[in-house]
């Protein structure tokens, strides 16, 4: 008979694999949900998508989402970084390149 310590402790690791196995993109769209708490539509974060114009992100927004992807991904971005970054997919590349 199994007891619910048991269950716990099995599941465990499990939950680490899939973990490990989220996309940056997957990883992202929890660092939004996190920062941004209900104020933008999730639903609206596709890899094409506008920063500004299609997520309405701002530039204090994005410093916010930024700072959850240095901590989430162990990366560091520097002010010239964001002159680059228009997209989800443009953060998404950046974090993958690091």
């Amino acid at each position: 008979m199994l007891s619910l310590t048991s269950l716990t402790v099995a599941k465990m690791p499990t939950a680490k694999i899939l973990e490990d196995k989220m996309t940056t993109f997957e990883k992202l769209l929890e660092i939004c949900s996190a920062v941004f708490e209900g104020e933008i539509d999730i639903s609206t974060i596709k890899p094409e998508a506008n920063l500004r114009d299609d997520v309405n992100i701002n530039s204090i927004g994005l410093l916010y989402m930024a700072m959850a992807a240095e901590e989430e991904f162990g990366i560091k971005f520097k002010n010239e970084d964001f002159t680059a970054i228009r997209t989800v997919g443009d953060v998404i590349a950046f974090i993958e390149s690091k």
